[in-house]
């Protein structure tokens, strides 16, 4: 689960890389606004912005994408980890009396592995949220770098124009925050798969361990089955 929290930790960082990069490119576009003698200067680091920003969102996807298929194979074990708690609770049954704490450990992993796995369900809903949010700050972003280059092209930029990009800027900064908020829950959900996983390896330590006592019950019980009927014999004689 290490490498599931390392990869969160990068999702997160380069989230914070986004939101700072859209909060200054917003700055610099509020700058431009009050003073167009300085404004085709700073379109030039506004682009550089929505340019960056787009990298670290791609980045961040990519990350996102890898996070989803490992929290996928936590979903996997934990049914499989649900299915021997099942077996082994049958076999605690058959043990009777002997069985009984064994068949109580059983039942814990059962419920942690569902734990687990409605844990891997939830991330797995807020990784959708989160491409979902990284789609749309992409499109934005991809309209705003358009319109600087149009910019480019006109000798003098309309006062809408100017609006619009700040319009576009202010989405693509409101975006940022969404996925930076995603994230946070994002890393909070990992937690709670980490801590799931860890209870399971546990009690799946406890669990082999009870099997090995089970097992050495059952082998004193045939040694003493042997015996009696040893004892049986002779009286027989």
């Amino acid at each position: 689960m290490e490498e599931v929290r390392t990869t969160a930790e990068i999702t997160s960082k380069k989230t914070k890389e986004v939101a700072e990069s859209a909060q200054q490119g917003l700055q610099v576009m509020k700058r431009g606004r009050g003073a167009e003698d300085s404004l085709f200067s700073g379109m030039k680091l506004v682009s550089e912005r929505m340019n960056s920003i787009a990298e670290t969102i791609m980045q961040l996807n990519e990350q996102s994408q890898e996070v989803g298929e490992i929290t996928g194979t936590v979903e996997d074990l934990a049914e499989q980890s649900n299915l021997l708690a099942i077996n082994a609770a049958v076999e605690a049954a058959k043990a009777g009396e002997q069985g009984r704490g064994f068949s109580v450990v059983a039942r814990e992993i059962k419920s942690l592995a569902e734990q687990s796995k409605q844990s891997a369900k939830e991330v797995q809903r807020i990784l959708r949220d989160i491409r979902k949010a990284t789609s749309a700050s992409v499109m934005v972003i991809e309209q705003g770098s358009k319109a600087v280059e149009q910019w480019a092209v006109d000798a003098v930029p309309s006062k809408e124009s100017i609006q619009n990009l700040t319009a576009r800027f202010v989405q693509s900064a409101q975006s940022a925050a969404q996925i930076a908020a995603a994230n946070n829950e994002l890393l909070s959900g990992m937690d709670q798969v980490a801590q799931a996983m860890e209870s399971i390896r546990t009690a799946g330590e406890q669990n082999v361990a009870m099997m090995k006592d089970l097992e050495s019950a059952s082998v004193d019980l045939r040694e003493m089955g042997r015996n009696l009927s040893q004892l049986v014999e002779r009286y027989r004689l």
